[in-house]
């Protein structure tokens, strides 16, 4: 182009600087197309990391004047920040980024803590990490015991006072949170006291805020700690509060830690059982003895002709010697259908069996003579549906036989023997005790009376009617519970504790059992004081759910409602909100745990007034540098930018020089 072509009058100098502009820049992109490789080191710099965790428990300010704690500590980080890469946490019953704490967590779980940090910065440049706690650790493991302890440098910030305060405390109560009415429920409840020794504390315990008992306790130590058993009676249903506190003591500096209370449920979980009978029978005695055994069960007993209008209020049906050509009972045996009413039949010779086979109940009877056999029973060993005691089928073999109707005897599918029957020595196919249960009902039979002589059977050999009593109940419990079939449903805990969320579901049901939540559901949260609370449930999936955010400690109701098409739907419940006292028990700091992990991790342990003193002791450490990480790489000339506008300038010079003297 420059060489051949004389058109332009260039001087040879700039013919010659033109040229060479063209040929290095044709000549590079040409070189380019061969996809050259060249190797280049890069560096990069990471500032050490200094996560600086603050203990943001409730105990933490019982001994820190807490405006002046927050002051310093924001000071430290500031300091550090220049140098360092600070990370802020703040920990108590869960891990959170940030620098101002305001002490208010009820927990302090220092674990939680230790795999946050695991988790967030391995394999980083972690210098140390600076925990400012009053050592108080009542959830979780002990961060001096976890397996990740000396990894990295702990600098403990020593926070709360150590000194010995006078102080007596109910430190814990261990009971079960669910009881019976009727029954009694015992408690413990761990009282410990300092300083007061040689004197008696009174504990005072209030039932649904009425005084009930008072319990004097002897202190004979200085640090003493005793457990008290203590029983209460179930009497009425619902939740019942019971407030345990102890009378202050002249001194005493903390006493919040003086009370705590317990919300139990009461439950009237009592099963009622209608025994109907034919005529009057040793049976029925057998059996309201063995199941009035139990607390949890009431029965009555009616004799035919006497109505049973409804079997509203009872959960079980046990039918003996009926139907009958003379007590038929269709009407009743027409709701128990129709509601698939549980229920026990217990044939007798008053029984008509005809009648019977047309109740479904599991048991047919073919080819009925006229006559009885004499069947003992024969435990089953793969029956399933409940539990036996495990000395049953031993004790079978003793008891008498019992009278059974002469007859050729089928089973549904959904039916399974208890007991078969054993004629004379001859072990049978044919059930003698036996239980169905299909989508809709269950239902048993027992197919011959005289099972009287089964429990004073087993007290003539054993002494007792132990074994008998348990297996009716297992009897009576199996038939009593029926599924929840109802169409809303409403799944609350009994218990949430005040720092926790209340969270409710709920499952709406159609005619054919599939779950909607087309409609909007309802609900209303009453507490002990009658001030109602409306909440709307939000959809979740197929399902319902409410979260009623955090609410005080106490008893609570709740009325949940939703309408579908025609038809309304309401459901009720209890529950309580207890409250959170752990960092109240005990405010006295220990400080050892965090002198042994920074032992076990080269670190150091300051006074909360040496707190400025962290810094420099961090900066002396030799270990705590910056790391400077070198990377060899391979990458294409192309990719480098200053090629591009290496050939850019060269293109843009030629294009230039030639505007500028004229030329195209």
């Amino acid at each position: 182009m420059y060489y051949r072509d004389r058109t332009d009058s260039f001087l040879p100098l700039t013919r010659w600087l033109l040229a060479l502009a063209r040929f290095t820049a044709v000549t590079f992109i040409a070189f380019l197309l061969l996809a050259p490789l060249v190797r280049m080191l890069r560096t990069s710099k990471e500032k050490p990391l200094i996560v600086m965790a603050m203990d943001n428990s409730l105990s933490v300010i019982q001994g820190e004047d807490s405006s002046a704690l927050t002051a310093a500590w924001e000071s430290l980080a500031q300091e550090l920040a220049d140098d360092y890469d600070v990370r802020p946490l703040l920990f108590g019953d869960q891990v959170n980024p940030g620098l101002q704490a305001d002490f208010s967590e009820k927990y302090t779980d220092a674990s939680q803590l230790m795999e946050e940090i695991r988790t967030r910065f391995t394999n980083r440049n972690l210098g140390a990490v600076v925990l400012a706690t009053d050592g108080l650790f009542n959830r979780g493991r002990n961060p001096a015991h976890d397996p990740g302890a000396g990894q990295w440098p702990v600098v403990g910030v020593a926070l709360g006072d150590t000194s010995a305060q006078k102080d007596v405390r109910i430190s814990r109560l261990f009971y079960n949170r669910i009881t019976y009415l009727g029954n009694e429920f015992p408690m413990e409840v761990v009282v410990q006291a300092s300083g007061y020794a040689g004197e008696t504390l009174m504990l005072q315990v209030l039932q649904d805020g009425r005084g009930i008992r008072q319990v004097p306790v002897r202190v004979p130590t200085p640090d003493f700690s005793t457990t008290l058993q203590l029983v209460f009676p179930a009497d009425k249903p619902g939740i019942t509060t019971l407030n345990f506190s102890l009378v202050p003591r002249p001194g005493e500096e903390n006493r919040q830690n003086n009370v705590q209370t317990a919300y139990i449920e009461v439950l009237d979980a009592r099963q009622k059982v209608l025994i109907y009978a034919a005529a009057p029978h040793p049976d029925l005695s057998a059996l309201r003895q063995a199941i009035e055994g139990n607390q949890n069960y009431e029965v009555e007993v009616r004799m035919a002709p006497a109505e049973v209008d409804d079997l509203d209020g009872f959960n079980l049906l046990m039918l003996h010697g009926l139907p009958s050509v003379k007590y038929p009972g269709r009407e009743l045996l027409d709701q128990v259908s129709r509601e698939a009413f549980p229920t026990l039949f217990l044939l007798s010779q008053s029984t008509d069996l005809r009648l019977f086979n047309a109740l479904d109940a599991g048991v047919e009877f073919n080819a009925i003579r006229n006559g009885w056999n004499e069947a003992q029973p024969l435990a089953q060993e793969r029956f399933g549906l409940f539990t036996i005691p495990h000395n049953l089928r031993d004790l079978t073999r003793e008891w008498p036989p019992l009278r059974v109707p002469f007859a050729d005897i089928n089973l549904t599918r959904s039916a399974f023997p208890l007991f078969n029957q054993k004629l004379g020595s001859v072990s049978t196919d044919y059930p003698l005790v036996v239980f169905s249960q299909d989508q809709q009902r269950k239902s048993g039979v027992v197919l011959g009376e005289g099972i009287w002589r089964w429990r004073m059977q087993e007290y003539l050999l054993r002494g007792s009617h132990v074994t008998f009593d348990l297996m009716v109940n297992k009897m009576v419990q199996y038939l009593s519970v029926r599924a929840d079939r109802s169409r809303f449903r409403v799944m609350a805990e009994y218990e949430y504790p005040e720092n926790i969320a209340v969270n409710i579901g709920a499952e709406l049901y159609n005619e054919a059992f599939e779950l909607v939540n087309e409609p909007d559901a309802r609900m209303v949260i009453t507490d002990a004081g009658g001030k109602s609370f409306p909440f709307a449930f939000t959809r979740k999936g197929m399902a319902y759910t409410l979260d009623a955010g955090v609410l005080p400690p106490g008893p609570y109701s709740y009325n949940a409602s939703v309408q579908l098409g025609e038809e309304a739907f309401q459901r009720s419940g209890k529950f309580t909100v207890t409250p959170v006292v752990a960092e109240m028990i005990n405010t006295r700091a220990d400080h050892s745990s965090l002198y042994r992990l920074a032992g076990l991790s080269g670190g150091e342990v300051f006074a909360r007034q040496e707190m400025a003193e962290v810094a420099e002791w961090i900066r002396q450490k030799e270990n705590i540098r910056t790391v400077v990480y070198e990377k060899k790489t391979y990458a294409e000339l192309i990719h480098l930018k200053w090629v591009f506008f290496a050939l850019l300038a060269l293109l843009t010079l030629e294009w230039f020089i030639r505007r500028w003297l004229g030329s195209y």
